[in-house]
């Protein structure tokens, strides 16, 4: 009967909490909504990301993305203290500078 008990709660703390969950229309509009409404997220022309790349033996290295409508991208990555890896990409033409 204790099993029984259980699996009945358990089901209904899930139910519960898949029914309180958003979709996904509704987290993107809410995101969205946060930054300012969709003709000021549209009137943005760049974005700057600024990170850094992790690697498997334990290095890391800087990186800053930068992207443009339309189809543009600017990735700069930063290495071995003094170098510089730079891709650009302008709607499908690319370039590649050490």
């Amino acid at each position: 009967m204790t099993g029984r008990v259980s699996a009945f709660v358990l089901g209904g703390a899930l139910f519960s909490f898949v029914a309180g969950a958003q979709s996904a229309d509704e987290v993107i509009a809410h995101n969205v909504a946060a930054r300012g409404g969709k003709d000021k997220v549209e009137g943005v022309q760049t974005a700057r990301l600024r990170g850094t790349l992790c690697f498997d033996t334990g290095g890391t290295v800087p990186i800053t993305v930068e992207r443009g409508r339309p189809a543009k991208t600017r990735t700069e990555i930063r290495y071995l203290d003094d170098k510089t890896l730079v891709l650009v990409y302008n709607d499908g033409q690319g370039q590649k500078r050490f």
